[in-house]
């Protein structure tokens, strides 16, 4: 019986430990993101935008009408805690403008420190005084032509 119970421990012991179950894949950032809320510096704008983030790391800025106000490029870090992004101003990798950003179901908060010397937000909040800007969007299918 002891000779059962020390082989018990033994094997047990020596067993490997329970997998992790794997990690979910965060959700992708890839689409159509229509503005619920901006908010520049603190003070909250009403301009209807849509933000379009491709997949070939494209960030498009667009009024409602259509008009395409800025075309950028954007790299992202879902590993992080908050998750990074950071925009290229015009695709310069040495103007890059630092933020990070959440999704939540179909909703995308991205807060950017704006100027060429951003340090990247530590918080979802832009308040009177900072350089902080940010969007709260809601995911949209993107209309067939």
């Amino acid at each position: 019986m002891n000779a059962l119970l020390v082989a018990g421990l033994i094997l047990g012991i020596g067993a490997p430990a329970p997998k992790e179950a794997p990690k979910k894949a965060p959700p992708s950032i890839v689409g159509m993101w229509e503005t619920k809320t901006w908010t520049v510096f603190g003070m909250e704008l009403h301009r209807p935008t849509l933000l379009e983030f491709t997949t070939d790391g494209q960030f498009n800025i667009t009024q409602m009408e259509r008009t395409q106000v800025a075309q950028h490029k954007y790299k992202l870090d879902a590993t992080k805690d908050p998750a990074e992004v950071d925009q290229l101003f015009r695709g310069d990798e040495d103007q890059i403008l630092k933020g990070i950003y959440k999704i939540d179901g179909d909703t995308l908060t991205v807060c950017i420190e704006v100027g060429f010397d951003s340090k990247r937000p530590t918080n979802f909040e832009s308040v009177k005084g900072s350089r902080i800007v940010m969007w709260t969007l809601k995911r949209v299918e993107k209309k067939k032509e």
